[in-house]
């Protein structure tokens, strides 16, 4: 009866990927995912520490300069290791340069932030970190004595291949944790910074791009990201119930908790159940996006359009699915099966598609891109599921404002109050052990 997913992901998370999160009390750590572990769909691209400190969250400036700005303890901290260069420092390595011969030292890097080579950890301290200088180069700006000291890059860009195995972090400002390529396998804090690098280091615009947690890192040594987050990827264990897969997966606060993404309409895994297209950074969203599946769901620019704090709050759903499944919950309900209290609360009962997602979702408002308008008004006229007009759409008896995308620059101040609004949809489905258990039995005199 246990198996074990194994299903193929896409390339997108077939490697390393890293990415910033933030505690309740505004800390920084990065997540290194090995492999297809739990990524959440928000994070998009394959990447390590190197990239999102020199690319990812790094500033450019009119020059086209880079800069990756530290407080005054974290680059005291840097400072502490500085030391004459070794030979296995060459290629990458944090740099203290001569102030006075700072324009020498940048024409060594012509494209200089563009292509990742450095970015600027100190202006005023002269710290660089810089990711590739060939022996040749180094040794003249090194007899140049333009480059004064170095410290070792794995001291702050660390790296953890295996288990328990850490290189470096020394210097390191963020938390580090790891997480496994197994779901069922807790994410492990590998490093605890002295001096934690602080959400509010950054600007606006990147702090919209880190993904937030509601805990502190400082009392978390493990967690599970997939609590937090819909993801892709990622193996984990399941049991086969009444022809339903119930995965269950180790909790941040201990034990097991248990759910189904067949028995409720999914975030993430959204080709097999009601069509929640896989870009959403909660599991509690407020605001529903709606979009033909004929064109691409420009997430950036919206987030340009309407502000950074809706990249926190949307899910987006596609106009092209044409069949809905019935919910489980009615096929469970005929076969006369008790359900768990939990499951009645999180599942929807009801047929449609649309009706299934907004009694799931319950958003404070709807985001419409003009392009999904048609295929809607037929939806509207084939099924009767709901009744839409300019400014609103009315289904299971509730009523739900409309923005269409082309206004929404004009409606921004409204969306927002919207958006922050407390979330009022269903939970996903998660089993208590005891439920759980008490299913295994009902399975089990099923099958007899």
């Amino acid at each position: 009866m246990i198996g074990k997913d194994l299903k193929e992901y896409p390339a997108t998370h077939s490697m390393e990927t890293s990415w910033f999160f933030a505690d309740v009390d505004g800390n920084i750590a990065f997540f290194d995912f090995e492999a297809n572990g739990p990524v959440p769909t928000e994070v998009h691209c394959e990447s390590n520490i190197e990239s999102l400190v020199l690319d990812d969250f790094a500033v450019t400036d009119e020059s086209g300069l880079s800069h990756f700005p530290l407080n005054k303890e974290q680059k005291e901290l840097v400072m502490a290791f500085l030391e004459l260069p070794k030979e296995e420092d060459i290629i990458n390595c944090i740099v203290q340069i001569d102030m006075e011969k700072e324009n020498e030292f940048l024409a060594f890097f012509p494209n200089k932030g563009n292509e990742n080579n450095l970015v600027c950890l100190s202006k005023e301290d002269g710290l660089y970190a810089v990711n590739y200088l060939d022996e040749e180069q180094f040794a003249r700006l090194w007899k140049s004595k333009i480059i004064v000291k170095t410290v070792p890059w794995d001291l702050f860009f660390p790296h953890c291949w295996e288990e328990d195995c850490l290189s470096g972090g020394q210097v390191c400002p963020f938390y580090f944790f790891q997480g496994d390529y197994d779901v069922a396998e807790l994410a492990k804090q590998m490093i605890a910074p002295s001096h934690p690098y602080r959400l509010s280091q950054m600007p606006p615009h990147l702090q919209a791009k880190v993904l937030r947690l509601p805990l502190k890192f400082s009392e978390c040594e493990k967690l599970q990201i997939a609590e937090f987050f819909p993801f892709c990827g990622g193996q984990y264990d399941f049991d086969n119930f009444f022809g339903f897969e119930l995965h269950y997966l180790p909790a941040t606060s201990g034990g097991f908790w248990y759910f189904s993404s067949e028995l409720i309409p999914s975030i993430c895994e959204c080709e097999e159940n009601v069509g929640f297209y896989p870009h959403c950074s909660s599991l509690e969203p407020t605001i529903l996006y709606v979009g033909a599946n004929t064109r691409p769901y420009y997430f950036d620019e919206m987030i340009d359009k309407v502000g950074p704090f809706l990249r926190q709050n949307y899910v987006a759903v596609s106009t092209d699915i044409k069949t809905m499944v019935p919910s489980p919950l009615i096929q469970l309900k005929k076969k006369g099966i008790p359900i768990p209290d939990s499951v009645t609360e999180c599942v929807s009962d009801k047929f449609g598609y649309w009706e299934q997602i907004f009694d799931y979702v319950n958003p404070r408002a709807v985001i419409l891109f003009e392009d999904a308008l048609p295929q809607l008004r037929k939806w509207e006229s084939e099924t009767g599921e709901f009744v839409l007009d300019e400014k609103s759409i009315r289904i299971n008896g509730n009523e739900y404002p409309i923005f269409l995308w082309n206004e929404i620059e004009h409606n921004v101040n409204e969306i927002r109050h919207l958006a922050e609004l407390p979330y009022r949809g269903r939970k996903r489905c998660v089993l208590a052990k005891e439920e759980y258990l008490e299913w295994e039995k009902l399975d089990e005199q099923c099958k007899q």
